[in-house]
């Protein structure tokens, strides 16, 4: 989180503009350091070389899923066959679920299911698309 004495700190470490090689601007107020690039690119680099290696997919039977979904009361099997997470809302005697929690990129808005990877900070969340999109940037900066 950005420090209150400047308004121009990487909101995912904290580091003021001058304590940083670079602070790259996102849209307003958001800031990312080069360190935090270099991090999540990292971050990404090592997710990606992880799922190139070739690894059998878990295809459990649907008595196994049944089973799981017992086990946490949390999830449900959607009619399509995927696992949601479900949080169950009380308020005043009345109940209802609540489906709607869709995290997005603090910089492009994108939706998590709309890119490859959401990396968290404390406040703010980057797609793999702005990592490299600021990675290029700090790239051409130091040409």
């Amino acid at each position: 989180m950005p420090s209150s004495s400047s308004r121009n700190s990487c909101y995912f470490c904290g580091k003021r503009e001058d304590e940083v090689a670079t602070l790259v601007a996102g849209p307003p107020p958001l800031f990312i350091c080069n360190e935090c690039v270099a991090l999540a690119s990292d971050i990404i680099a090592e997710e990606e070389e992880l799922f190139a290696q070739s690894v059998p997919a878990w295809e459990p039977t649907e008595d196994r899923l049944r089973e799981l979904l017992k086990q946490d009361e949390g999830l449900a099997l959607e009619a399509d066959g995927t696992i949601r997470r479900v949080q169950v809302i009380k308020r005043a005697g009345t109940q209802r679920e609540d489906r709607s929690l869709i995290l997005t990129c603090s910089f492009c808005r994108k939706r998590e299911d709309e890119v490859r990877k959401l990396i968290a900070g404390p406040t703010v969340y980057i797609c793999d698309e702005c990592v490299r999109r600021y990675a290029d940037v700090l790239a051409q900066d130091a040409k």
